[in-house]
């Protein structure tokens, strides 16, 4: 170094303090992983209850179908519906066409206030000509 700054001390002192300064700050990043985990732990537990939610409310959806579809289905053979744990289903049977509507609220701390509600529609196969 004395070759290349001989003249200029003060020129090889700086390049030695911005090597300093470059080591010191490579050596500090230690704390930058704790603030950047302290930072993205919520949002990532925030997206995988907001995951679970989905697959919940996906679920019921497809359990109220079902039920709905097979609610109807009974109603129109002039079967009566024994009833589904949680699901509360109103069949009209009025004119042609049964209607069953069905609906289950979901509980949980995530999504209390959310309520699947699905409708099903079949013709009274009585009156179609279709006997039991």
């Amino acid at each position: 170094m004395k070759k290349i700054f001989g003249k200029h001390s003060q020129s090889a002192q700086f390049w030695q303090w911005l090597r300093r300064l470059w080591q010191m700050r490579r050596e500090s990043q230690g704390g930058y992983a704790t603030v950047e985990t302290a930072l993205t732990l919520p949002a990532l537990v925030a997206v995988a209850v907001l995951g679970l939610g989905a697959g919940v409310a996906g679920a019921a959806k497809v359990q109220v179908c079902e039920v709905a579809r097979t609610a109807a289905r009974g109603a129109s053979i002039g079967v009566p519906w024994e009833g589904s744990a949680g699901v509360t289903v109103n069949i009209d049977t009025s004119g042609q066409w049964v209607k069953a509507i069905a609906s289950k609220r979901l509980a949980g701390s995530v999504m209390p206030a959310v309520t699947c509600r699905v409708s099903a529609l079949k013709e009274t196969e009585l009156m179609m000509g279709i006997e039991r």
